[in-house]
């Protein structure tokens, strides 16, 4: 009789622990999905609203510190100018001294770019810019990071409608991702324009 007490005792228990997950689980999944949301409302609403050149941005980059999500964002080119809200998503499998974990980070963040127009030639320009991002990763809990990025790059011009761009630049971070509060890394990066 005890015996089967103790029993249910420690299923109710185990159940509520459960729950417990599934439901900050949810709530993750959730908010991860309302930002997503967000962002494309805001693209979509506010592309048509620039008298400017833009185009779908896709790329990615990588820094001394860690990896950033592929991102997919809309360019809005006006003269020497370029804007570039953006989204981006990671997954990975992390393993850690005790188990396997699959690390999730969801980005948002967006570019500001400077052509230098005295050294710009008719298919090569030279820029300068920086990013800002906020991250949002999912490892055993939640946590939020902001990045800011000041960079320098070149964009190629493929043809009218096409250019590849690298770029480098240094990044300050400050938020916990992977045990680490603040961070300071070198970054690279390439990326593929289509213009309409």
């Amino acid at each position: 009789m005890i015996t089967s007490q103790l029993f249910c005792f420690f299923l109710r228990k185990k159940i509520d622990v459960l729950n417990k997950i599934y439901n900050e689980e949810a709530c993750m999944l959730k908010r991860t999905k309302c930002f997503v949301l967000a962002a494309v409302i805001v693209l979509l609403f506010a592309v048509p609203s620039f008298s400017a050149d833009y185009g779908i941005q896709f790329g990615g980059s990588m820094s001394t510190f860690n990896q950033y999500p592929t991102t997919l964002g809309v360019k809005i080119a006006q003269g020497n100018y370029a804007i570039i809200p953006r989204i981006g998503m990671w997954m990975v499998d992390y393993e850690t001294n005790d188990q396997d974990d699959t690390l999730t980070a969801l980005t948002l963040g967006g570019t500001f770019d400077y052509y230098i127009p005295q050294l710009s030639e008719e298919k090569l320009k030279p820029y300068i810019g920086g990013d800002l991002d906020i991250s949002f990763w999912e490892l055993d809990d939640s946590h939020t990071a902001i990045n800011i990025t000041p960079h320098f790059g070149v964009e190629y011009w493929l043809s009218k409608k096409f250019s590849v761009a690298g770029q480098a630049g240094v990044n300050f971070g400050v938020g916990e991702v992977l045990n680490a509060e603040n961070r300071v890394a070198t970054t690279s990066g390439i990326f593929v324009t289509y213009y309409f």
